[in-house]
Order: structure tokens, then sequence, then C-alpha cells
């Protein structure tokens, strides 16, 4: 496959209403650790408003749709919804958290409801790619000039090592389906960008996506990809651990935790805060704790003796909606996240040979979905706007793909 954008021109080219549009949907996903974070909940408010009136409104350019046949999804979610919103009204710890969740929950819902084409959630995609590049760089210069680990444009080197994950998964995956070599050069810059900030997860993921990549897509064809992107990466990964402090730090986490052979130290104390998740879950079964409330139900009843209680979520989504969402709340998110990445690998499945966009669209779905699927095991992506957002986004994709291979003629 041999697609290429000009993302510059073809942002040009829309109208305002476009672009702004664009532009918000990246200052929602990317924001990282900045002050913008702050401004989440409105942000995903502003957005949810664009996709509605570039769906239905007159007077805005006719690029978003609604989805009135692909409905599980939204359903599903809605139901989720209801359910922490009724944890909200009557059943939650803390009911001013798990209200304030409910409602940026419907507003998930409702970018189900009301979805971008695929041209224009593909011109999205690679805005995101390409400011990677500038949020990238701009960690690494200031992580180089102040010696010490920064996030640059980012906020921070945690909020800089996952969204440098992310960038990785998007040149991994055109990489392997364009021939530009900016891609393995924004691979490689955003790899030094999670090696910098020392974080485990990301950069397993980010080496996982080549993997992905090189498998999914026509893999004896990629051979010599495969090998050259290894081989450039390891080599500057090599001298970057030679040069420079804080990516030698990344590499003795893992030596020193892999060799300490308890749960405790290799998880980095996240196992004690599973173990009390699923206390918590045994005495609140159906329905929970109140989404969002881990932090404050482990101050109020685990504080002794235990520094984390209080201050953080579970950093993994599944005990978390466990104990705060019950047996009803964790199935319907559970069955969602199933129900979309299944949907998405057979629609992948039938479309990959495709010469046409939309199969590359696909593979950037699936990539995102994965990724924050297995992000979920050790961090807390549901409860941060941002990140729950780029997935949401990437659940939309499929959405807008079958509505595009309708329009073809091709059964999805």
């Amino acid at each position: 496959m041999k697609i290429k954008l000009k993302t510059i021109s073809e942002f040009q080219n829309n109208n305002f209403d476009v672009k702004v549009y664009l532009l918000l949907l990246l200052a929602s996903t990317f924001c990282g650790n900045t002050w913008l974070l702050s401004f989440g909940t409105y942000l995903l408010l502003v957005v949810v408003t664009f996709q509605f009136c570039l769906s239905s409104v007159k007077g805005f350019t006719k690029v978003a749709f609604l989805n009135r046949t692909d409905i599980l999804l939204p359903i599903l979610l809605l139901l989720f919804s209801t359910v922490v919103l009724c944890q909200g009204l009557f059943l939650a710890f803390n009911k001013n958290i798990a209200f304030n969740s409910a409602i940026r929950f419907y507003m998930y819902s409702f970018l189900l409801i009301f979805i971008p084409n695929y041209n224009i959630a593909l011109l999205e995609i690679r805005i995101m790619k390409y400011y990677s590049l500038i949020a990238g760089f701009s960690g690494l210069f200031m992580t180089f000039i102040k010696g010490r680990k920064t996030g640059g444009l980012l906020g921070n080197y945690q909020a800089l090592g996952m969204m440098m994950s992310v960038a990785c998964v998007l040149f991994a995956v055109d990489y392997f389906l364009e021939k530009d070599k900016i891609n393995i050069r924004g691979y490689i810059l955003s790899l030094l960008g999670i090696f910098i900030s020392g974080k485990r997860t990301f950069a397993l993921l980010a080496l996982a996506s080549v993997f992905l990549a090189f498998r999914l897509t026509n893999k004896n064809a990629k051979k010599r990809k495969f090998f050259r992107i290894i081989i450039i990466g390891g080599i500057v990964v090599t001298i970057a651990y030679i040069f420079v402090p804080v990516v030698r730090e990344l590499f003795n986490r893992f030596i020193s935790l892999s060799e300490s052979g308890d749960d405790y130290t290799l998880t980095s104390g996240r196992s004690d805060m599973w173990q009390v998740a699923v206390d918590i879950f045994k005495k609140n079964k159906i329905s929970g704790i109140g989404f969002g409330n881990f932090a404050m139900y482990t101050a109020y009843y685990y504080a002794d003796g235990n520094n984390w209680a209080g201050r953080y979520a579970t950093h993994n989504i599944y005990y978390g909606l466990l104990c705060e969402t019950g047996i009803i709340g964790i199935g319907l998110m559970v069955s969602f996240m199933l129900s979309a990445i299944i949907s998405t690998i057979i629609l992948l499945r039938k479309v990959k040979k495709f010469e046409h966009e939309v199969s590359h669209l696909m593979y950037y779905s699936i990539f995102l979905q994965l990724w924050f699927i297995v992000y979920g095991f050790t961090g807390n992506g549901i409860y941060d706007v941002n990140e729950f957002l780029l997935y949401i986004f990437a659940v939309s994709i499929l959405m807008s793909c079958k509505r595009e291979l309708r329009k073809m003629n091709v059964k999805s």
C-alpha cells in the first residue's frame, strides 16, 4: 500500500469550522499533563458540540454523520454511563465524583453517535502524528538543556512517555504501509522520548508495535524494513544509553525490578493496590463504591500503613472498574471494549488488502485500541479525559470505516 497524505495542504483545504474542530481534538487528546488538562472536560464538551454541529446543524461543513446503524457500542457505553450516574445520585462513597464522571461518559457516548467522516479521522491521525514530532523534540531538547527528565510541550516526563508511546504506534503502522523516511525517524525520536521518561510499560508497548505491525501487514514483503528499524533503533538506543544518563535509568529499572523476585517491587507497589481493590469488590460486588472513588475510599479506610492510600487510582483500570462499579459496571465496560476490538479485527481482515485509505485507517484503530487495552493493566487511562478520548476516537474510526465501506458497496 502506497498512501501518502500531504497533511498541511489537506488541513488548509478544509473550511474554518473543520480546522477548529481538528485543532480542538488535537488539544484534547495530545495535551499531556499541561494546563490544558485541567480544562479537559470543557474541551470534551466543545468537541462533542462540534461533532454534533458538523453532522447535523445547517451552516456547518458536513464532515460528520449521525450514526443510525452501528448502535451496539453507543448503547453499551450509555448503559455504563447510566450505572455511574445512579452511583452519583444514590450509591457512591463520594457522589460528586461519580456524578461528574457520569456526565463525562455520556459525552463519550455522544462521540459514538455523531462521528467524523473517515477522511477527517484520517487527517486528524496524521495531525496527531506530526505534532508528536514537535512535542517529542521539545521533550528531548528540554531534558538535554535542564539535565533532568522533563516533558517539554507535554508537561512532564510521564506525559512525554505516554504520548511518545502513542506516537510510536502511529509511526510503526505508517513505516510498514508507506515509503517515506519520516516514519522511521519519527519512531526513533518517539522511542528516545519514552526511554528518557523511564516508563517501562510505554517502552514495551512501543517495541511491541513494531512486531505487531510487521505481523499484521504483508510480513513476507516487509522483512527488510523490519530488520532495518530494529538495527537502526538498537544503534540509536545504545548510543543514547552510553551518553545520556536518564536513558540508563529505564534499563536499570528493568533489571532491578526483574531481579527483585516479589510482586510488590516488580509492580512498583501496584500489587498492594490491586489486592485492596479485590477486597473492596468482595464487600461491594453489585454496585461498587462509585466510579473514581478508589483514592478517597482508601484514604478513609486504608490510610494506616499504606503510603499510596488516598493518593492514587488503582493503576489498573480493570481492578478499578471491579471495585468501583461492581459486576454490572465492569461487565458493561469490558463488553464494550471486547465488542469494539473484535469488530475491528473482523473488519480489518476483510479490508486489509484494499488499496484504499479505509484499510490504512483500520490499522490505526486496532493499534490504538490495543495500546489502550494493554496500558490499562498498569495505568489509569479510563480516568483521564485525554487518554480515554483518544481511545473513543479510535473506536469511532471503526464506525467511520464501516460507513465508507457501505457507500462503496463492500460488506462489513
